[in-house]
């Protein structure tokens, strides 16, 4: 056994009773590290461990002495456990951490050792399994632990067998990844199949971060042949398997990736088949504990969902029939403490006796909980309160009974149980209505008729044990009230203990001679000896006594015949005759009470005798197939009855509902007559009433909703399904199972306004209240803790909480009131922060708008940032603008302003913008990466701000910070400019013009999910006619490929769900528009795309020229796979859509009246609908977790009064299991069979580079449709392939230049570039810099040679003349200049002049050729009269293959160019960059309209050829 803190929570004063002149013996051992101490079953013999030495006492722990034990090299070895075994009474093992181990036959009389190949170490810790059938077959297992370079320990565990009684070393398993190996027969209960059948549970592997996957292997032969059962978990992850009594239980998580996952339990009679037990809900792992059982019943305790004040819990009791597989209810409401354990207890030695707590007030809103104490004597059927004999002003009903917190003590095997005695029981607890939650109210009792009735003995409570069959009891005082003191004072420690000889009718006290707090009191196993054993530490808790008391000697005499009385169990005091459980009373022949006499039958267990009952229908069960319903009338499962009964049968079959219990002993003669052929079941017909594919659980909630929303991640970063729903009159409900159901959070007892999460401990979530009440949950509203607010909730309008990245418990509160200008003098905010999870708050700073903590807004991986850094926007004086202020110290002492006016400040990816008000009240912008450096943002110079014009930042998947500008802010009319930053966020472009935005500044601008510079946008293509004449504004959407590079048109599918052709036509007049985010009812909700269902998008619109309303005829649901390259359209009409299971199911429903969703499998290819009600109702929502990875989702409608009602789907049902992952250590899939690889791409280029890299992300196949993803981590199998040579694609528009009608960038008239020479500036190791050529790298691409746009001529930086002379040396001059540069150039032009005049001039031209590159379906017919006219044009028809060769020199040439060769010949400086043009390898239809105002001067611009194409 070993030793713990203290393991009761019994604890107090007691008043003595009688003494007497005997006092048992006590002796004393003192231990420093004592463990593992244990009892050889049926003798005086004890073991324990000091100091890794064992150690063996003969007489019941007075004497001891050293076994002396050596490996066979002589040297003593270090134990680390010992094991006795209760069926092989005289077995034991001692186990060390080298290879030699010990065993013994005789009790510790004789060792012998045995070696075992394992790979020992300081940190080896052996277990051992014995069969109870044949005690030669043997079990061991050796975790074995070392650490590794980093000091981090591995773990190997090893397991071994032995079929011969150790005659030979044991044989090591030759099979990695066994996780826990068990003999099926492990106890008396279990005696099917072979002796030699072991079960093991395995670990299949872990790489690279993918999690382990457990199996279930067996074997009847000790390894020589394995097997894994096929049974329905056989591609499940298996959690444990255990052997209860006559139940093998397998525990099967339904996601292996995840420990929250649905929990199964499979249930086997013979260890070869196992089926499913079938319970009302689903269970999670840490909803349910196994209780004591039965070989007829297991007894499963379920935590219920409810969530009452002090974060008490709700179990409900069940109870199994005979198979293991259908469960009956039997108590529910049962109050389980914080951990989750219930307080059930199962009286030991009496069948059928059940103690637990009831929640009696689980139904009351507004109450706390309260607790009282039940009895059941006749296995759950019916329940009583505890009565007290002593007690006449106490009825032992609902009013008043003895209600226990405790009644179990701690025996030597490690289990917790009432004691081996006939019906005697000891319990710490209070009379009254209810339990008291004070501890000094406790008092101790005890009970002569298993727990019926009770009569207080001790004033206080106590921790206790039996000896003598319950003769002898011995209590031990404790005094709560310093239990828990920093610093234990010994004089409150106790040094005396009470025994009774009278079964408790009085007491005598006698002395330890130590002041001690008690750890465990205990005797022998079957609790027939006259000895106790009592382990304790000091009062400095430096050191364990081990205190043996000897009660040999109270009584001189044997108990004789007379001495004994006829006890029967389970008898009401109402009662004259015993109840019957599984078909007999049970009789006990117990000493009387008052006799001076021991029974001195040590060793031998407690006896019971069966008297046989009449049969009723309690000693019957239903069926295989059928489940125990209301009135014991047997109902059927009916898809148990189809695959059992219908498998090789049709048509009508009769079956009989009722069985006898196995193992019930009723007389039948006379009794309950079971009938016969009672059920009609026809496996055709009936069939067609199978459970329905999709699980629906509507919950109204008879009020409106006002907020609801699902926490992310957990701490581990798994999928978690926790939903709050705060209503319209301010209640919480809290849902643990995403939405199957709920409860109401504290009981519905306070008004709750605001619900938030930390969004780096995903786990804390506070709650606030209309008072000064915030609730604290650490653990995702499990467990809540209740601290006071500075302000009241009530007095302002908006309560709102911002927290620390870096540390949990801190966070700021922020009180708005009367706001709604906020530069009104009439607006208040109050600021306040703690540092202690809320149990204190100081305000933070006087008059501030809004704080954030500088260590959360930064990348703190690429900055240095100060972690204690807080900055506020404060606001001035004159309360018409913000200064920007922040502190290391909380502003303290310390406070500095970073800005005088500003109006305002945010924080987007890893850096924070500030929006400065300068005094002709236009607004400039800055930026910082830490807090404390501030640069600012370059705008183009034709873009004005002011404080009138509205910018909003906008979220994206990329390193660079995108702003729109509003460049029209008329009401209703709104658009502007969408901005992108450079690499630091300092310099901006105009990425895209007449962006669509509306009047709350939100802006039709969306990123696709997980994919990285893929957004698409809506833009205003009437914008002339919305500034000059106010017509409503004409949105189309596009999308770009390249971060906001270059942008597109969404292109259509070529036809509807009908499959009938759109009636419009052209590149530009026919695309697909869809509704974007300034037109959703939750914008940051309802998005196109899920971060686990990568590629996969919806949308609604329209194809034509524009976007049309909602109610539009045309409007219609869209898919696409590929990240919007391609689209099909789904369904007509206007659909709300969700992702789950990473993108496996895609459900559908139609807002508005509807009792119909859509759901698909197969990512959009097919798809089924599914009534989820009778009639239709009014939905107007549908959500599921964020992580899109949960099989249920929610229906949010209304009923026919105007309230919500949520309805619950749970889709789990259609895949019956989990997709196989399977990847080597580089996070390669290396199993196809469910999985592929896909990878987004250009829809304008041939290969599948984007962003200057190829990628690929794993998805399921769509035609995998029955099998799910769970939470696999396929976001860790992502991977980079390789990087691509760079194209036009990887470029973008530099400073003051904007892209052009012709796919170039082009500088803003009257506009210069940016100065070339800050990137020296900026970076000291920089040697050179180039001059600005009107486009700039991408910052996210990785491309490799290839294309460089960005540079052409190049400079030394300014005092690396001779640095930049080292790399590239002196260069040519004179006549070898002019031949390397102008001879090539000759040739060129020449080439060039003639393949033009007789190739594309006769030939249309160049627009010709830009027809052809925009609808390449086209057929190119070219004029050919001579064979040089076919020659040519073979070069034009080849896709530029002269260029290419062109090319290809120019390249061989660039080395020596970008030395600067060029600036000899300028004459100008910076200021001739104006007539420098830009590089173009895209030709544009002529015809189409610029999107862009471009005011470039075309003819001064030097042009690079136009047909200068990608290097590929």
């Amino acid at each position: 056994m070993k030793w713990s803190t203290l393991l009761f929570p019994v604890l107090a004063l007691v008043t003595l009773v009688g003494a007497a002149d005997w006092k048992p013996a006590v002796s004393r051992k003192e231990f420093s590290t004592g463990h593992d101490l244990t009892y050889f079953d049926d003798s005086s013999v004890v073991l324990i461990i000091e100091d890794n030495n064992l150690y063996i006492s003969e007489d019941n722990a007075k004497n001891w002495k050293k076994v002396d034990l050596k490996n066979s090299a002589g040297q003593e070895v270090n134990f680390t456990s010992v094991h006795t075994v209760d069926y092989a009474k005289e077995l034991g093992f001692a186990l060390s951490t080298s290879r030699t181990q010990f065993y013994t036959r005789d009790r510790g009389k004789t060792w012998t050792p045995f070696e075992v190949d394992h790979s020992a170490s300081q940190f080896s810790l052996g277990h051992v399994e014995v069969n109870y059938a044949n005690h030669d077959y043997v079990l061991f297992s050796f975790m074995d632990c070392a650490a590794n370079e980093q000091f981090v320990f591995e773990c190997k565990k090893t397991w071994f067998f032995s079929n011969d009684g150790l005659k030979t070393p044991p044989k090591k398993v030759d099979y990695d990844g066994l996780d826990h190996c068990i003999f099926a027969k492990s106890n008396k209960a279990f005696t099917a199949g072979p002796d030699e059948k072991i079960l093991c549970s395995k670990v299949d592997g872990v790489h690279s971060g993918i999690e382990k996957k457990g199996g279930l292997l067996t074997t009847n032969d000790f390894f020589k042949t394995v097997s894994s059962p096929s049974v329905e978990f056989d591609r499940m992850n298996l959690v444990s398997i255990r052997v209860v009594q006559s139940f093998i239980i397998a525990t099967v998580s339904v996601d292996k990736y995840t420990p929250d996952a649905e929990i199964m339990l499979f249930i086997s009679k013979d260890g070869e088949t196992f089926r499913r037990a079938y319970f009302e809900d689903q269970l999670k792992s840490w909803m349910f504990r196994i209780l004591p059982s039965t070989p007829q019943s297991l007894y499963i305790a379920i935590q219920s969902q409810r969530q009452p004040k002090n974060a008490a819990l709700d179990a409900d009791l069940y109870k199994s029939d005979s198979s293991g597989l259908f469960f009956d209810k039997i108590h529910e409401n049962v109050l389980t403490n914080g951990l989750g354990l219930s307080d059930i207890t199962m009286v030991q030695e009496v069948e059928g006796v059940i103690l637990l707590l009831s929640h009696e007030n689980a139904d009351e809103e507004n109450a706390p909980p309260l607790a009282k104490s039940k009895i059941s004597i006749d296995d759950g059927k019916t329940w009583h309160y505890l009565r007290t004999i002593d007690d006449d002003d106490c009825g032992g009903d609902s009013e008043c009974s003895l209600n226990l917190m405790w009644t179990t003590i701690r025996n030597t095997n490690g289990n917790f149980a009432t004691g081996p005695t006939p019906g005697i029981l000891v319990g710490i607890g209070n009379i009254g209505k209810h339990l008291t939650s004070d501890l000094n109210d406790l008092n101790t009792y005890i009970s002569r008729d298993n727990g019926v009735t009770w009569k207080k003995v001790v004033e206080g409570s106590a921790v206790f044990t039996f000896a003598d069959l319950g003769n002898i009891i011995v209590a031990i005082r404790i005094d709560v009230s310093h239990l828990f003191d920093s610093r234990l004072d010994p004089s409150t420690l106790p040094n005396t203990f009470l025994y009774s000889l009278d079964q408790g009718n009085s007491w005598q006290e006698a002395d330890f001679g130590d002041h001690i707090l008690p750890l465990d009191v205990f005797t022998s196993l079957d609790g027939s000896t006259q000895h106790v054993l009592v382990t304790g530490e000091d009062s400095s808790l430096s050191k364990i006594f081990l205190y043996a008391i000897d009660f040999t000697g109270a009584f001189e005499r044997t108990c004789s015949e007379d001495d004994f009385e006829d006890w029967y169990a389970r008898m009401l005091p109402d009662s004259d005759s015993p109840v019957c459980v599984l078909g007999h009373t049970e009789k006990f022949r117990r000493r009387k009470q008052n006799a001076d006499c021991f029974v001195n039958h040590p060793y031998e267990d407690l006896k019971v005798i069966e008297e046989p009952c009449k049969c009723t229908i309690d000693d019957t069960e239903c069926t295989f197939g059928f489940i125990k319903g209301e009135n014991d009338v047997c109902e059927p499962v009916l898809e148990v009855l189809a695959a059992n009964q219908c498998a090789n049968q049709k048509g009508a079959i009769k079956i009989t509902t009722r069985q006898m219990i196995p193992g019930d002993t009723c007389d039948p003669k006379g009794g309950y007559k079971i009938e016969k052929d009672d059920f009609s079941f026809d496996c055709e017909k009936d069939l067609q009433n199978m459970t329905a594919p999709v699980k629906v659980t509507h919950i109204p909630l008879g009020e409106r909703i006002a907020e609801y929303f699902y926490l992310t991640y957990d701490s581990d970063g798994l999928p978690d399904e926790t939903l709050f729903v705060l209503t319209e009159n301010k209640v919480l409900y809290i849902s643990f199972d995403g939405g199957s159901s709920f409860g109401k959070f504290l009981s519905g007892q306070h008004i709750v306004t605001g619900v938030y999460s930390n969004p780096y401990k995903a786990d804390h979530v506070y709650i606030l209240t209309d008072a000064d009440a915030l609730f604290f949950s650490p653990d995702r509203g499990v467990s809540v803790y209740e601290r006071t607010l500075p302000v009241r909730g009530h007095d302002f309008e908006k309560l709102s909480l911002t927290f620390n990245k870096h540390n949990a418990s801190e966070f700021i509160v922020r009180a708005e009131r009367s706001c709604g200008n906020l530069f009104s003098s009439n607006c208040v905010v109050e600021t306040y922060h703690t540092q202690n999870y809320g149990e204190s708050f100081e305000r933070l700073v006087a008059n501030a708008n809004t704080c954030n903590y500088a260590g959360s807004l930064f990348n703190d991986k690429e900055y240095a940032v100060n972690e204690t850094l807080i900055v506020c926007d404060q606001f001035t004086d004159d309360r018409q603008a913000l200064r920007l202020i922040s502190s290391t110290d909380y502003f303290q002492k310390e406070s500095k302003t970073l800005f005088d006016r500003i109006i305002g400040f945010a924080q987007t990816g890893k850096f924070m913008v500030v929006a400065r008000l300068d005094d002709d009240n236009s607004l400039t912008a800055f930026v910082s990466a830490d807090g404390k450096t501030f640069a600012e943002a370059m705008f183009p110079k034709d873009i004005m701000v002011t404080r009138q014009t509205a910018y909003t930042i906008l979220d994206v998947n990329s390193d660079q910070i995108f702003l729109h500008v509003t460049t029209h802010s008329a009401s209703r009319h709104e658009f502007g400019a969408l901005l992108k930053s450079n690499y630091n966020g300092t310099q901006y472009v105009q990425s895209l013009s007449h962006v669509n935005r509306n009047g709350f500044a939100f802006v039709d601008f969306e990123s696709v999910q997980s994919l990285e510079g893929i957004a698409t946008v809506n833009v205003v293509a009437n914008y002339d006619d919305v500034v000059r004449n106010g017509d409503e504004k004409t949105l189309k959407t596009m999308i770009t490929y390249n971060d906001g590079a270059e942008w597109d048109y969404l292109v259509p599918p070529p036809v509807d769900s009908d499959g009938k052709k759109y009636k419009c036509s052209g590149k530009k007049e026919c695309t697909l528009n869809l509704h974007s985010f300034t037109e959703r009812n939750d914008p940051a909700r309802d998005t196109y795309s899920s971060a686990s269902a990568v590629g996969l998008l919806f949308g609604v619109g329209n194809v034509g020229t524009a976007l049309l309303p909602y109610s539009s005829p045309e409007t219609a649901t869209f898919f696409s796979n590929d990240a919007g390259a391609t689209w099909k359209e789904v369904k007509k009409g206007n659909y709300m859509w969700e992702f789950g299971d990473q993108g496996t199911i895609l459900v559908l429903v139609k807002q508005g009246l509807t009792n119909t969703v859509s759901y698909s499998l197969d990512e959009g290819e097919t798809w089924q609908d599914y009534e989820f009600a009778e009639s239709p109702r009014n939905v107007w929502d549908i959500a599921t977790v964020p992580s899109d990875t949960a099989r249920k989702f929610i229906l949010l409608a209304k009923d026919d009064r105007g309230r919500d009602e949520i309805y619950s789907l749970n889709f789990a049902a259609l895949q019956k299991r989990q997709c196989e992952l399977t990847v080597n250590d580089q996070n390669e899939l290396t199993d196809f069979s469910d999985y592929e690889y896909w990878s987004p791409k250009h829809p304008h280029q041939s290969d599948n580079c984007l962003f200057g890299h190829e990628a690929r992300y794993p998805r399921r196949k769509a035609s995998q449709s029955d099998c799910f993803v769970g939470a696999a981590p396929l976001n860790k199998l992502y991977k980079k392939t390789k990087n691509c040579k760079c194209t036009r694609h990887d470029f973008e528009c530099d400073y003051n230049f904007v892209l052009a009608a012709d796919g170039t960038c082009q500088l803003i008239k009257g506009l210069k570039p940016a100065d070339p020479t800050e990137y020296c500036q900026l970076d000291e190791n920089q040697v050179e810099y180039w001059e600005p050529t009107g486009y700039r790298k991408i910052p996210m691409s990785t491309c490799e040679q290839g294309l460089e746009l960005d540079k052409w001529i190049s400079h030394p930086c300014p005092g690396k003349k001779e640095q930049y002379k080292d790399k590239y040396g002196a260069g040519l001059h004179g006549a070898g200049l002019f031949w390397v540069i102008f001879a090539p150039i000759a040739a060129f032009v020449g080439a060039a002049i003639f393949v033009y005049d007789r190739g594309i001039r006769r030939n249309g031209g160049f627009s010709r050729f830009g027809e052809i590159r925009l609808d390449e379906d086209e057929e190119l017919h070219l004029i050919e009269e001579t064979p040089v006219d076919r020659a040519v044009n073979k070069v034009v028809r080849g896709g530029f293959v002269f260029v290419s060769a062109v090319v290809a020199l120019q390249h061989r040439l660039s080395s020596f160019l970008k030395n600067g060769v060029f600036s000899r010949f300028r004459r100008g400086g910076l200021d001739n960059y104006e007539h420098f043009a830009s590089f173009n390898d895209r030709i544009i239809d002529d015809e189409d309209e610029s999107l862009f105002d471009v005011n470039a001067n075309d003819d001064d611009a030097r042009e690079i050829d136009d047909f200068l194409d990608e290097e590929q």
